[in-house]
This record gives structure tokens, sequence and C-alpha cells, in this order.
């Protein structure tokens, strides 16, 4: 009994954490394998760091009883899992915010307020600009005119995908025509290592494009989408492929955009990074007797986007002021944490909001432990300050 008092007295707590990295994209590599992305997090209170098994304790002389003396037990493990969710921050005039920490935001799952514990900002901004728009907002009172308060990361490398809905109708094609230059634009001030890929749906939905550092090759893949020619390029041989996981047989199925956008995400899921869709299009849904209504395909395509965790940043190419299917078009980027912007009258605006939205996002670490077991909608709101926070109803979850 002494004896087992004397191990007793030596047992030690550990803590291992596990981070469950919902959002946070792994890095992809040439080959096309992913390593995992590095962020800096507060662990949870009480808790410190393990860098690797403890090291058993130095052997002390012999005992009393001439026996070798007892090694140090562990006992008491708490595992602290963690979860992490994927958000933008934009201010009234739809600008990201810099410079938020867990104090800034508000998370609640279902009813539940949840505590952020840590915060990671992804920007391929130059830093002086996000110093300077930091400097500019009213709120930035007592958080100095340069200062940011977590650090910048740099953006791993993303997955981009244009999807290109094409129509003969006049007022569609025409709005395609016009922002072929901008699509231009758009593809030169993506991050360089970000790939793109080209789908377009019709009457049905076809790859033009493979996953590409080429930005003229995804251009070219673009405007055969919307005049229905051109031949699709082979499938990629750059390592990350979107053709190896394609369905042809239900691409040729697919009978709305609804479908195909399923499809894409379905593509999409098991490949590893930051995820986004560029949605060049026209309309979801449709407009009836009884007014508009989302398809019953709707459903499916956005469980499939929140599986392959990809944001749908929607590009309203629709050569009119107001249309009633533009009504879908709100809803999956709501849905899903994009945005949606009309280019009809100034489309090289919406192209630069755009532009600057997919350059800046957080990162918010949640303890798995704090959030309900029955799950719930995600919200998250900014504490104290202006703006909003686009996050996808699945995403963290």
């Amino acid at each position: 009994e002494a004896s087992q008092a004397a191990a007793a007295g030596k047992r030690q707590a550990t803590t291992r954490v596990w981070h469950r990295p919902a959002a946070i994209p792994p890095a992809v590599t040439a080959d096309g394998s992913g390593a995992p992305g590095v962020a800096a997090f507060a662990p949870p209170a009480g808790s410190r760091r393990l860098d690797g098994p403890p090291a058993p304790a130095a052997a002390a002389g012999p005992g009393e009883d001439g026996g070798a003396a007892p090694q140090t037990v562990f006992g008491e493990t708490v595992d602290v899992a963690l979860t992490t969710f994927s958000v933008r921050a934009l201010d009234p005039a739809g600008e990201p915010i810099p410079g938020l920490g867990p104090q800034d935001f508000t998370l609640r799952v279902g009813r539940r307020a949840v505590p952020v514990r840590a915060v990671d900002f992804y920007s391929a901004a130059p830093e002086h600009r996000l110093a300077a728009r930091l400097a500019a907002s009213p709120d930035a009172v007592g958080r100095g005119a340069a200062g940011l308060t977590v650090p910048v990361l740099e953006p791993p490398p993303r997955l981009i995908v244009l999807f290109v809905q094409a129509d003969l109708h006049a007022l569609r094609v025409r709005g395609h025509l016009k922002m072929l230059p901008f699509v231009e634009r758009l593809l030169a001030e993506l991050p360089p290592r970000d790939r793109v890929a080209v789908v377009s749906f019709d009457s049905h939905l076809k790859l033009w494009q493979d996953f590409t550092l080429d930005r003229e090759r995804a251009h070219a893949a673009v405007w055969d989408g919307i005049r229905f020619g051109g031949r699709p390029w082979p499938r990629s041989a750059e390592g990350v492929s979107l053709a190896r996981r394609w369905d042809e047989e239900a691409a040729r199925d697919a009978a709305q955009p609804e479908r195909a956008l399923e499809l894409v995400a379905d593509a999409l899921a098991a490949l590893p990074g930051e995820k986004g869709i560029i949605f060049l299009g026209w309309g979801l849904g449709r407009f009836g007797a009884g007014g508009f209504q989302l398809r019953p395909d709707y459903r499916p395509a956005l469980a499939a986007l929140g599986r392959a965790r990809a944001t749908v940043f929607v590009l309203d190419v629709a050569d009119a002021a107001y249309h009633s299917l533009e009504l879908g078009l709100r809803q999956v980027a709501a849905d899903t944490g994009g945005t949606y912007a009309k280019t009809a009258e100034f489309p090289s605006s919406a192209v630069g909001r755009l532009v600057s939205t997919l350059a800046s996002w957080y990162v918010l670490t949640v303890a798995t432990a704090d959030l309900p077991a029955d799950g719930g909608e995600v919200r998250v709101a900014l504490s104290g300050r202006r703006g909003q926070v686009l996050v996808g109803r699945l995403g963290g979850r």
C-alpha cells in the first residue's frame, strides 16, 4: 500500500489537444498531396502544449529495498478536440475587415453561444493595404494606426471552379460577352498558387478545363463554355485533378443547374484545400404562376456543397437591373457563405469587390466540447463593430 501511495503521488495529468481542421485548408503540393496547414491558436485555459510522447523520468538511485526506483506514471488524460469555421468579415461597404480577434466575434450554434478560443487571419492582400484599411475604419479606436491584433498568415493554395451558366438568350449572351475582359482581370488577380478549373452548364454539365495554374488556358475555357464550342482540355498534369472524380455519365444526364452544382461539389469533396465556386450565371430556381420557387434539386446541391466545404460567389451576368431568378442566386450565395453581385451596370466594381473578398478570410477555432450535441445552424456576428460575417449554413459541422 505504501508503494502504491508513492506511485500515485507521482501521477501527472496529460492534456492531448486534438485539432480537427474542418475549415483550415491543407497546402496543396505539386503532386496533389495535402500537407496539413499550420495555424497558430491559443489552447483552452488549463491545457499545455504536448509536442510528443512524454519522456520517462530519469532513473533515480535504487530504492530503500535495493530495487529500482519507480518510473513516473501518467494518468488522467484529457482530450481537447477543436473545431474550426471559415468566415469572411465585411464592412458596410463590402470590404474585408482586417485585425479582428476572438473578442470581435460572437458565435452561436443552434441556441447555444459558443466561445471563440482563437482566430487566424489569412490574406493575400499587401499588409500595408490592410493596415491602411484598419486605420481608416471608424471602429479602429484603440487598435493603433498600423497594428493588427492577429498576425496575417499567407493563404495556402486554393481550388477555384469557374461555373459558366451558358444560354443563347440575347440578354444572357450579352452579359457573358461583356464579362469576358473582367473575368480575365479576376483570373489575373488571383494569387498565383491558386488552381482554376472551368465547367459550364447549358443543356448538360461539361468540364472544359481541369485544375491549372495557367490563367490564359482558364480564360480560353470560359470563352468555350459561353459559345458552346471548342474542345475540352485533357486531365490536369499538375497533380490536383477534378477530372479524376468526374462522373461523365451523370454530367451528361444533368438537366438543371442545381444538379450540375451538386455534381461539381461531389467531384470537389475529396480534394484538399480551401474551395470556391465562382458562378457566372443568370439564375437558379423557377418562376411560374405561384411566383418564384427553388427547385427540388436545390437541397441535394446545398448538402453536397456543404460536404465539399465549397463557397459559392455569384456574378449575375443577366443584362437586366432585376430579374426573378436572381433570388435563387442570392440564396445559394447566402447559404454557402459567399457573395452575390450584379454585373449589368458596374461589372468592374463587382469584380473588384469579389477579388477583395476572395483575398482575406478568418478561421475561428472553438472547443468541440462547447458545441451542442444535436448541432444547429451556425451563426456568426461581429461584436461591437459594424459589418457582417459570411459563414456557410453547413460550415464547420
